[in-house]
C-alpha cells in the first residue's frame, strides 16, 4: 500500500511533508531521472491551480527537474487535463499538475502524468516513494517563478473547440460555476466565443476562495443561479476543472452518473460507443446500472479513482467511463477526465435533440443512496473499531439484493466514507447514521 499517493496523487499542507520543498525537490529530481531513462529530451509541463500555495510547490519541482537533467515548461493556470492533452500534443516525457483538486484552499498536492498523459501507475508511484525515503532532507535554493508559455494554453483551447459538432442555438443561455479555480482562464471566454450566452459565478479566485461554498461540491449554487436567470443550463467545476456536475432549466441538480447515461445514449445512437458498454465506480448508483441496460448499455464497475476507471476502459475497449463525482473520460480525446470538455460533449447532445436537459435525463432512475464523509484521525483496519463489521455485516443482511453498503478511506482526504443504497430512504440514512457513529466514537478526527 502506497505511503503518500492517494487515489489521484499526493494531497497535504503546503510546506509539511510531503509537500515541502525538500520532498517537492526530491520528487522532481527523481522524476526526472526515471524519464531520462527511456528520453534523451526530458521535457516535464507544469500547470497549476489558482490556490496561493501553488507558485510556492512550483519553485522547488522546478529546481528539482533542472537538477536531475529535465527542462520544466510552465503551462501556468490551466485544468489538469490541459497538462494530458498537451503531453500527447506535443510529445513531452511528462507532466505534473499542482492542484488539490476539490480540497479546500490550504490544502494542495501534485498529479503527476507520464508520456502518455495518464497518471502514474501504482508501480512508478512506489518507486518514488522509496526514492523519496532515501534522500535527506536539504535547504533547497529556488529562484524566481519561470516564464509562462501562454502559446500552450492556446493550443488546449482548440483542442475543446475542435469537439463542437453541433450548430449552436441562438440566445442559449448557460451559468458556469468556476469554482474560483483553473476553469475561470478558459471556461467563460471559450463558451462566449462559440456564440453562447454565458453568465459566469465564482470567478474572481483571489488564492484562498477556490471551492469555498462554490463549485461542484456544493452544487446548490449552480441550481440557484439556473432558476435565477432563466438560463437553460447550468455547469459547476471543480479547483482543477476536471470534473462537473450540471443543472437542469429547473434547477434539479445532475451528477456525474447522469453523465454517464446521458453521453451512454448519445455515443450509442451515433454508433461510437466502443463495445457497447460503459465504465463506472463502485460508488456509482445501482440506478445507473438498471437505467443503461435498458438502452442495451452494459455497465461494468471499478475501483474509486480516474485512473482505475481509465485501467478498466483499456481492459474492455470502452471509450467512455467515468464517476458519480463527475470526472468523465472520453477515450477517444483524452485518457484522463476533463470538465469542460465533458461540457461541450454534453451541450453538443442537447443541441443535436433540440430538448430540454430535463427531457433528456428523464430514462435514469436512480436508488436513494447515502454517503457519510467522516473525518478521521488516523486510518485504521476495519476490523480494529470496536463493532464495526458487526453492524456492517448485520446491515449488508437487512439489504441483501436490494441495496448495497460500501465503506472505504479516502484517497484524497483525512476521511472514511460511507455510501448505504437501497429502497427505503429512511432506512439506509439510519444505517449510515449506524455506522458513522461507531467511526467518530473511536477515530473520529
Amino acid at each position: 500500500m502506497l505511503k503518500y499517493f492517494g487515489t489521484d496523487g499526493i494531497r497535504g499542507k503546503p510546506g509539511e511533508f510531503p509537500l515541502d520543498p525538500s520532498t517537492l525537490y526530491h520528487i522532481g529530481y527523481i522524476l526526472s531521472q526515471l524519464l531520462g531513462s527511456f528520453f534523451e529530451d526530458v521535457k516535464i509541463i507544469i500547470g497549476r491551480d489558482t490556490r496561493e500555495s501553488s507558485p510556492h510547490l512550483e519553485r522547488p519541482l522546478c529546481a528539482g527537474i533542472k537538477e536531475g537533467g529535465g527542462e520544466p515548461l510552465i503551462a501556468g493556470i490551466v485544468p489538469t487535463s490541459a497538462l494530458s492533452f498537451l503531453i500527447r500534443r506535443f510529445g513531452f516525457a511528462g507532466g505534473i499538475s499542482i492542484s488539490a483538486s476539490h480540497n479546500p484552499p490550504e490544502e494542495n498536492g501534485i498529479k503527476i502524468f507520464d508520456w502518455n498523459g495518464v497518471k502514474l501507475e501504482e508501480r512508478i508511484e512506489g518507486e518514488i516513494e522509496k526514492e523519496i525515503e532515501r534522500r535527506e532532507k536539504i535547504a533547497v535554493k529556488t529562484h524566481d517563478l519561470l516564464e509562462i508559455d501562454h502559446s500552450l494554453k492556446k493550443f488546449y483551447i482548440d483542442f475543446l473547440k475542435s469537439h463542437i459538432v453541433s450548430p449552436i442555438p441562438k440566445n442559449f443561455k448557460i451559468v458556469v460555476d468556476c469554482s474560483n479555480g483553473s476553469a475561470y482562464s478558459i471556461a467563460p471566454d471559450l463558451f462566449k466565443e462559440i456564440g453562447l450566452d454565458v453568465v459566469t459565478i465564482n470567478s474572481e479566485p483571489n488564492g484562498k476562495n477556490i471551492n469555498v461554498n462554490c463549485g461542484s461540491t456544493y452544487p446548490d449554487s449552480i441550481s440557484k443561479a439556473v432558476k435565477e436567470n432563466k438560463a437553460y443550463f447550468g455547469v459547476a467545476y471543480d479547483g482543477d476543472a476536471d470534473r462537473a456536475i450540471w443543472s437542469d432549466e429547473k434547477g434539479r441538480i445532475l451528477d456525474g452518473d447522469h453523465t454517464l447515461y446521458l453521453m451512454g445514449k448519445y455515443l450509442k445512437k451515433r454508433g461510437d460507443l466502443s463495445s457497447n458498454s460503459i465504465v463506472a465506480t463502485v460508488m456509482s448508483n445501482l440506478g445507473l446500472e438498471i437505467s443503461l441496460k435498458r438502452e442495451g448499455i452494459n455497465l461494468f464497475r471499478a475501483a474509486v479513482g480516474d485512473k482505475n476507471v481509465y485501467k478498466e476502459m483499456v481492459r474492455i475497449g470502452s471509450n467512455l467511463g467515468g464517476e458519480k463525482s463527475g470526472h468523465t473520460i472520453f477515450l477517444n480525446s483524452l485518457p484522463t477526465g476533463d470538465g469542460i470538455l465533458t461540457t461541450i460533449m454534453l451541450l453538443n447532445y442537447i443541441f443535436e435533440e433540440e430538448k430540454p436537459l430535463s427531457e433528456l435525463s428523464e430514462g435514469m432512475e436512480l436508488f436513494p443512496q447515502v454517503i457519510k464523509n467522516v473525518k478521521v484521525r488516523e486510518k485504521v483496519q476495519f476490523s480494529e473499531i470496536p463493532g464495526f463489521l458487526k453492524a456492517l455485516e448485520s446491515i449488508k443482511n437487512k439489504l441483501r439484493n436490494e441495496g448495497r453498503v460500501l465503506v472505504r478511506y479516502s484517497g484524497t482526504e483525512s476521511k472514511m466514507r460511507i455510501m448505504v443504497e437501497g429502497k427505503d430512504e429512511k432506512e439506509i440514512v439510519s444505517m449510515a447514521e449506524e455506522l458513522a457513529d461507531i467511526v467518530k466514537r473511536y477515530i473520529g478526527g
